[in-house]
Parts: C-alpha cells; structure tokens; sequence
C-alpha cells in the first residue's frame, strides 16, 4: 500500500477499511445525501452517486456499485474503476484524491468515498464527470484544465451538485 498523496495530482485507493484516509476536519462540516444514478460507467455495475460532504478542508462523494463487486479495483476479468474527473467552478487548490471502497463479495452493493480538496471560497457548485474505466481525461485536458473534443465525447455524465442546497443533477 501506497502513502496518500500530499499534494499536486495525486490518487491513492484502498480496498481495506483498515486503511481509510485520515478523518478530514468536520468543524464546517455539511452533507447533502441524494441517490443519482450516474450510469453505466462499467460492464455489468451501474454507479450510483449517493451524496457529498463537505468539510472546511475537504469535499467527499459518496458512491455505490449496483450490483456490488466480486473482484477489488484492477483484478476482475474486466476493467473496474471509477473514473472520476472532479472540479467546482471556482476550482480547489489541488486534484488530490484518496478513498476507500468495500466489500467486494458480490453482494447487492459496494460503497465507496473519494475525499478532495474543498474547492475554493466562493464556489457555488462542483461537478463530477465519470468515464469508462479505459479513458484518460488527463490526457485530453489543456494546461488551464479545459475538456477537448474527446473528453467531452467519452463523457459518461456529469454530476453537478449545489454547495449551497444540495440539490444534484445529473447530465450528459
């Protein structure tokens, strides 16, 4: 296992809840719970945002994989990850990402949490867009992280959640 990242773009992912990243300041803590289906992001699973929080240093989205997952990240017959391009419209300091995910034994549901930089003050939303496990939005964003034509094209959905309401809505 992987250190967390402590800065710039960084992942890192368990499938141990003995390994979840450390507990994020909750002084400012607000969540917005919603249950959106996000689509057919992998072969056979449908992935579910089920809501955000936000804490004064982090934003966290919630997730599920229905049905849930027989193999951990990587090691299945077919490629599963949750690919997710986070980023608010006054954009966070960082891409920073870590999370955890589990149990991956084939039950009705696996859940999971990616924890991010807060965006900014003034934010008002952010959005998640979510691909295919195979595409890299990395490569198809320009140095001032504007989409190209390919990204947009291999755009699963876009989440757009309300910071300040809650309300989440999803989009091709």
């Amino acid at each position: 296992m992987s250190e967390p990242p402590t800065g710039g773009f960084g992942i890192w992912i368990s499938d141990s809840a003995d390994d979840e990243p450390e507990a994020p300041d909750d002084s400012e803590h607000i969540e917005y719970e919603f249950d959106v289906d996000v689509g057919d992001v992998a072969p056979g699973h449908r992935l579910f945002a089920r809501g955000v929080c936000l804490f004064s240093d982090q934003l966290s989205l919630n997730y599920a994989w229905v049905p849930g997952l027989k193999h951990h990240y990587g090691e299945g017959p077919v490629d599963i990850w949750p690919n997710v391009w986070y980023d608010a419209d006054v954009s966070p300091p960082d891409q920073t990402m870590t999370g955890a995910y589990g149990p991956c034994d084939g039950g009705p549901v696996t859940e999971g949490r990616f924890q991010y930089s807060r965006p900014c003050a003034g934010a008002r939303y952010a959005y998640f867009d979510f691909f295919k496990p195979e595409f890299d939005p990395l490569e198809h964003v320009d140095r001032d992280w504007r989409p190209d034509a390919e990204y947009l094209k291999n755009r699963v959905s876009r989440l757009t959640v309300d910071l300040e309401s809650g309300h989440a809505e999803r989009s091709v």
